[in-house]
């Protein structure tokens, strides 16, 4: 399954916050937990928000954000995670309804 993972960074974080969440993220994103696999990232520093697409198998699926080790980071604000469909699927299943 893929999911569209958002991290907020949270307002006001020290430097050294800041720089301990982000290495955290760097390895993630190097070497994600078994049963995740990242495609891509796209960094959106005005608004303090990464977006994650990942790969997921059902084993993580459960506990994604503990997989990423980013709820326990002072300078995470939030994590998000979003199933990622297929849009016209999803639009013809709507007007079918």
């Amino acid at each position: 399954m893929q999911f569209l993972i958002t991290i907020t960074w949270r307002a006001g974080a020290t430097v050294a916050q800041n720089r301990s969440a982000a290495s955290v993220i760097q390895r993630r994103l190097m070497q994600p937990s078994e049963g995740v696999r990242i495609m891509n990232t796209v960094a959106d520093l005005g608004k303090r928000k990464l977006y994650i697409l990942a790969e997921v198998n059902e084993q993580a699926v459960n506990n994604i954000q503990d997989t990423l080790e980013l709820t326990t980071q002072p300078a995470i604000d939030s994590v998000e995670t979003t199933l990622v469909v297929d849009g016209k699927r999803a639009i013809n299943t709507f007007l079918t309804m």
